[in-house]
């Protein structure tokens, strides 16, 4: 994403200029950028969202049936007075 958005603020430049010898090159400025700029979009946002999507539509899973990993009684963050937690020495 650094690359492209760098790649596309180096390009800026060459779209607004105005000399002759610029002319020739702002196509290809605009193609860069403008290509850079929808396939950075195309990655970031719709590739997950089409595949969030798809995998909505044909995996069927129901979190209510899914047995949890973890017992009511466990806590979600071990503590120290866990039983097989190491015993760190006592500093003074």
């Amino acid at each position: 994403m650094l690359t492209s958005a760098t790649t596309i603020a180096g390009l800026a430049p060459m779209l607004f200029e105005t000399s002759f010898q610029a002319q020739v090159l702002i196509p290809m400025a605009a193609s860069l950028s403008f290509g850079l700029l929808f396939g950075t979009v195309l990655v970031l946002f719709l590739v997950p969202t089409f595949y969030l999507l798809l995998a909505r539509m044909f995996v069927e899973t129901d979190l209510d049936d899914v047995p949890s990993a973890r017992s009511e009684d466990q806590p979600l963050i071990p503590t120290i007075n866990h039983p097989d937690a190491p015993i760190a020495p006592a500093t003074s």
